[in-house]
């Protein structure tokens, strides 16, 4: 049955030949000699493809094409012979096999442009595309490299027609593979006049279709030899971004690319382990460079080299809702605030042995955990964020595995230094914002004053200090286990749950903190100051140091039963007082104590520290 569907694909080509939808017609004052490379053998249907409306269609007014035949016998040098009287074109005959790179370098030799346009046989151009390349070119400071946006021709097998027209290359970019980089197409498949694709900067561009000094080309060694099927075209770009020069596609250059179709369970043996050493000698010669290239590109989110996000892992106690571990909240916030500047978070929990192997930066908050036990990439920096059980930390058996330590108070990064020999960068907790900053009081929650969080049959001091039987003022107690505390039963909420504890401090006065044994001595502020604060809610602390340290001084502290009862009772009953003081306090913590400052934090000394790493 015939179709009704008209086949419109003629005029979809015409206008891609015709490129006036982004041609850009550049201007220069002068026009200097390209030397076109193209490498053939048996190639004369391709050639009569390339050189069908090759005059009328290269615009640029100063060209000579050098082909180097490797050999042929299919009518393809009758042909070239035949095109050379109306074309400046210069025929090398090999009577060997020479690879891509041999063939280029050859045809470099004999060029006398200052330019070389390496050049596939199997490209079909379109108007304009050599005077839009030569405009980046010459228009542009300090160009290395300058390719051309490719296009899928019509494909007419099923598995790929939808491929029709589409982009095939805009630029070279790569994916990491374990310890390996994979290079790949930018922009393939995306559809002709994406607005995404510009034209900028790139990594790298395919000699399909690549232009580039010849005295830089010489300069650098031409294609480096060594690579029999692939990737001298990469290695050449790679060579110039390490000399500080900028590689473009030219988004205006259109030219179809008719990339013959790749079947790897038909491709000779001998073909495969070729290919297979290219890519190995690709990762041996530059492994290193692109690892700290793509590293730093995902670490400030730009994806020049790589596509990929950079990945981090949190270790934690526990995950989900119910979670009763505070590190797990610690590790929420600061995840939200590492997605919002492009990267992808994982949360590891402490009972995992096996996570993806493609992490590049793994965080842990546990002083247990046994980093060696998760199974990384070689080069996944490792975090140790010790914001608890300093003492116990220092005491891990893989304490020294990590490659950046922070610590959460100065006195805390001090003894850790002290203790490891290492330098600890000083990270404290912080607040959510977003979350806290929200003075809504709900009913359910209100009291004159509370305290939040857990006993567990460890020394806590508002059991001795706090009475609040002895107090004329409404109090909550929430937290696991305050049943065992006679004392508190009768003020005992129970636990609750993380997203509902913003609710809590905008429902109350005074917020009692209670810095424990284990963060007391070393100064380290929990997270309940901050956020209550965040919230307008005032904190009184026993931490003397860590409110010394952090806060300048400025958070009241006590130290006894009757220092606490008298700051409980003055801020009470002096609402003044209390609201100036909560309200310089709110405004130096969301200044100076969110997880947005602290994510900066970490990416700036991962930074500066993976210049050394």
């Amino acid at each position: 049955m015939k179709s009704n569907i008209k086949d419109n694909s003629v005029e979809i080509k015409n206008v891609i030949v015709q490129n006036r939808v982004s041609f850009e017609n550049p201007f220069f004052n002068e026009s200097p000699l390209v030397s076109i490379l193209i490498v053939n053998k048996n190639g004369i249907h391709s050639l009569k493809r390339l050189f069908k409306n090759f005059e009328n269609d290269i615009v640029y007014p100063n060209y000579e094409i050098i082909v180097v035949d490797d050999n042929s016998n299919d009518n393809s040098l009758d042909f070239l012979e035949k095109k050379g009287k109306h074309l400046p074109l210069i025929i090398i005959k090999n009577s060997k096999y020479k690879t891509f790179s041999e063939a280029n370098n050859q045809g470099a030799k004999v060029a006398k442009g200052d330019y070389l346009l390496l050049l596939n046989s199997n490209i079909e151009p379109t108007y304009g595309w050599l005077n839009e390349m030569m405009g980046v070119m010459l228009n542009n400071d300090n160009v290395g490299l300058v390719g051309a946006k490719l296009v899928y021709p019509n494909i007419f097998s099923y598995k790929d027609k939808n491929k029709s027209f589409k982009v095939q290359h805009a630029g070279i970019a790569f994916k990491s593979e374990g310890l390996n980089f994979h290079p790949f197409n930018v922009g393939n498949g995306l559809n002709l006049f994406d607005p995404s694709i510009k034209t900028e900067t790139v990594l790298a561009v395919t000699a399909a279709t690549l232009l580039v000094k010849k005295s830089v080309y010489e300069e650098l060694g031409g294609l480096d030899e060594r690579y029999v099927y692939e990737y001298a075209d990469i290695d050449l770009a790679l060579k110039l971004l390490e000399d500080d020069y900028n590689n473009y596609l030219c988004s205006t250059a259109l030219l179809f690319n008719h990339e013959p179709p790749i079947n790897l369970k038909n491709m000779k043996k001998d073909v495969l382990k070729r290919t297979s050493y290219d890519f190995e000698l690709l990762n041996r010669k530059w492994g290193t460079y692109l690892f700290k290239k793509t590293f730093k590109d995902k670490l400030n989110s730009k994806h020049f080299s790589i596509k990929e996000p950079l990945k981090i892992g949190l270790v934690v106690t526990e995950t989900g809702d119910e979670s009763r571990a505070g590190d797990f909240f610690t590790a929420l916030e600061l995840a939200e605030e590492f997605k919002k500047i492009g990267y992808e978070v994982t949360f590891i929990n402490r009972k995992d042995k096996i996570i993806n192997g493609h992490i590049d930066v793994v965080i842990n908050f546990l002083h247990k955990f046994n980093i060696s036990s998760l199974k990384l990439k070689e080069n996944t920096l490792k975090i140790a964020w010790m914001r608890n059980w300093f003492d116990k930390w220092v005491k891990n058996r893989n304490i020294n595995d990590y490659d950046v330590y922070f610590a959460s108070s100065q006195t805390a990064c001090d003894y850790v230094t002290k203790y490891l020999g290492k330098e600890v960068f000083l990270l404290p907790i912080a607040t959510n914002p977003y979350r806290f900053q929200i003075k809504n009081s709900i009913k359910k929650y209100e009291c004159d004053y509370c305290f939040t969080g857990s006993y567990w049959n460890s020394p806590r001091e508002i059991t001795e200090l706090l009475d609040p039987d002895s107090l004329n003022y409404s109090f909550s107690i929430y937290g696991e286990n305050w049943n065992k505390i006679k004392k508190f039963r009768p003020y005992n909420k129970g636990f609750i749950n993380y997203s509902d504890i913003q609710k809590v401090y905008a429902s109350t006065k005074l917020v009692i903190d209670d810095a424990n044994h284990v963060t007391k001595k070393y100064g380290a502020v929990n997270s309940r100051v901050f956020d209550a604060i965040a919230s307008g809610t005032l904190v009184i602390t026993n931490g003397i140091i860590g409110a010394n340290e952090t806060f300048n001084g400025k958070l009241p502290c006590f130290n006894s039963k009757s220092e606490l009862t008298d700051l409980i009772k003055f801020y009470l009953e002096n609402e003044k007082e209390r609201i100036d003081k909560v309200n310089e306090l709110k405004d130096f913590v969301l200044k100076n104590h969110t997880y947005e400052k602290r994510v900066l934090t970490i990416k700036n000394i991962i930074e500066k520290e993976f210049k050394n790493y």
